[in-house]
């Protein structure tokens, strides 16, 4: 039972990190590759300065991404596309009026407080701590990949703890509190939350990271999109 049981949690482990340990290996191929040099040539070529490409890679990117994915899982919960078996909440039902609700916070969120950090992080923290931008300084493939694998260290330790403190009562009352009134989660309230919130645990987890390694900001837009 105990060699059947230690088995099961090992393919439940693979399958929930399978996902994870691809996508890093296919990163760090590609910024490793021809493909990824001249890709990122091209990036360059657009953004033209340090502090632009950053803006561009690190926080345009990532909120295009994220409305993205997030309008796929809303027309999957307004149509009712997922089967019910599949869900946690099972008697929850997609709510229109509900969800545009929670539209403009979340906006607000991915695009002035995101884009505001991302402007004054580029010059005030990344770019002082070795992040590059030209497509001649991309990493070896097992740099890259190292770097891959620290982030999600570096970022659960940082989101847990600023979490955590979230939690104590008078911060829970007057900043954490928004985040837990969204009782049925969908995918774009994930950054449901008070703006200092979003800033102090999901921006300084996702930006940590980059900051300790001075890691390729090719590597930083694969983190945070």
């Amino acid at each position: 039972d105990t060699l059947m049981t230690a088995g099961s949690e090992a393919i439940a482990f693979v399958r929930a990190n399978g996902f994870f340990a691809a996508y890093f290996v296919g990163v760090s191929w590609l910024w490793s590759s021809p493909t990824g040099h001249r890709l990122w040539t091209r990036v360059e070529s657009i953004g033209e300065t340090p502090s632009m490409i950053l803006f561009l890679t690190s926080a345009l990117l990532p909120t295009v991404v994220y409305w993205a994915h997030s309008l796929v899982l809303m027309i999957a919960d307004a149509w009712s596309l997922v089967p019910v078996r599949y869900k946690t909440q099972p008697s929850m039902r997609w709510r229109f009026r509900e969800a545009m609700s929670a539209v403009p916070g979340v906006l607000s969120n991915t695009v002035l407080v995101a884009w505001t950090t991302a402007f004054l992080g580029n010059s005030v923290a990344l770019l002082p701590a070795g992040v590059r931008t030209e497509a001649e300084a991309l990493p070896s493939f097992w740099h890259c990949l190292l770097l891959m694998a620290v982030r999600p260290l570096v970022t659960e330790v940082f989101f847990f703890y600023t979490h955590w403190v979230m939690h104590y009562p008078p911060l829970y009352a007057l900043i954490h509190k928004q985040h837990h009134t969204w009782t049925a989660p969908e995918g774009f309230t994930a950054v449901y939350c008070h703006w200092i919130e979003h800033l102090v645990v999901n921006l300084v987890s996702v930006l940590a990271p980059v900051v300790l390694t001075g890691a390729h900001a090719a590597v930083a837009a694969s983190w945070t999109t």
